[in-house]
C-alpha cells in the first residue's frame, strides 16, 4: 500500500499544515486506519514532503508537511500526448502507462473511427488512475488531463509544443525515431507532441486537418495495436533525448 498522498494546495512548504483532498484523506483515514501521529509522503505539483498526520475526520485529513524530499524530475522535453478513446478499459491502461512514462500533458479525443462512444465523464475516473500510477512510480506531479471532441481540437491544446508528430499506420518511409532525433540536433524543441489513432485507425479527413500542424510519421512497418504504439512512441522520443 502506498504511503504517498496527492495535494492540489499550491504553495507547499515544510512546517505548512493542509488538509487532503476527500478522496485521499478518506483513504488515509478509513482505509490505512491512520491516527495522529503517522508519518507518510505527501507530493504536489512537481514537490515532496516528508508529513504527519495531525488530525483527521470523517472526510478531511489534516497533515503538518516536513522535510522536502528529493524528487524524480520529469523529461527534459515536456511530452504530449492526444490518444483516442478504446474499448474494453484499455484508455485506463494507456493513461497509467503514459502517466508513468512522465508524460506532462493527456488530451483524450473522440475519432471518426473509433469503436467505443466513450462518455466524457469518464474523465475523472482516468484522473483517478493518473494519480494512483503517479503515486507508484514515484513522479511529483500529474498530468494535465482532458478531453476534446477532435484530433484536430487535441493537438491544438498544444500550442507549446514546437514539435509535433501524428502516427499514422499507411505512412511508408518517415519513422519516428529519425523525425524525433533530427529535431534533437542543435536547438531542442521546447516540447513534443504525439498524436496515435484509436482501433479503427485514423480517417482520411482527419489526417488532413492536422496535416499542416504535424509530421505525419510511422513506428515501422508492424500495425501495433490503438493502446501499443503510445507506448511505443513515448520510448522511441524518451531514448532519443536520452532519457532512458
Amino acid at each position: 500500500m502506498s504511503d504517498r498522498f496527492h495535494t492540489d494546495e499550491a504553495d507547499l512548504a515544510a512546517g505548512r499544515r493542509i488538509i487532503l483532498p476527500g478522496d485521499e484523506s478518506h483513504h488515509l483515514i478509513r482505509v490505512c486506519r491512520a491516527r495522529p501521529g503517522h508519518r507518510l509522503r505527501v507530493f504536489g505539483n512537481g514537490l515532496e514532503f516528508e508529513a504527519v498526520l495531525v488530525s483527521g475526520g470523517a472526510s478531511d485529513a489534516e497533515v503538518e508537511l516536513g522535510a522536502a524530499l528529493p524528487t524524480v524530475p520529469p523529461p527534459a522535453i515536456p511530452l504530449d500526448f492526444c490518444i483516442p478513446w478504446i474499448k474494453g478499459g484499455r484508455t485506463e491502461f494507456l493513461v497509467q502507462k503514459l502517466t508513468e512514462l512522465g508524460v506532462r500533458r493527456l488530451r483524450i479525443f473522440h475519432a471518426a473511427r473509433e469503436v467505443v462512444k466513450a462518455d466524457d465523464g469518464k474523465v475523472e475516473r482516468l484522473r483517478r488512475v493518473a494519480l494512483e500510477a503517479a503515486k507508484q512510480c514515484g513522479r511529483a506531479d500529474l498530468p494535465e488531463l482532458g478531453a476534446v471532441p477532435s484530433l484536430a481540437a487535441a493537438m491544438e491544446a498544444s500550442t507549446d509544443s514546437e514539435a509535433k508528430f501524428l502516427l499514422y499506420e499507411e505512412e511508408r518511409t518517415r519513422r519516428l525515431g529519425v523525425a524525433v532525433s533530427e529535431r534533437l540536433q542543435g536547438v531542442p524543441p521546447v516540447g513534443i507532441c504525439v498524436a496515435s489513432g484509436p482501433e479503427g485507425g485514423f480517417d482520411r479527413g482527419e489526417v488532413e486537418s492536422v496535416a499542416s500542424k504535424a509530421e505525419v510519421v510511422s513506428l515501422g512497418g508492424r500495425i501495433l495495436r490503438a493502446e501499443t504504439a503510445p507506448i511505443a512512441a513515448a520510448a522511441v522520443i524518451l531514448a532519443a533525448a536520452g532519457e532512458m
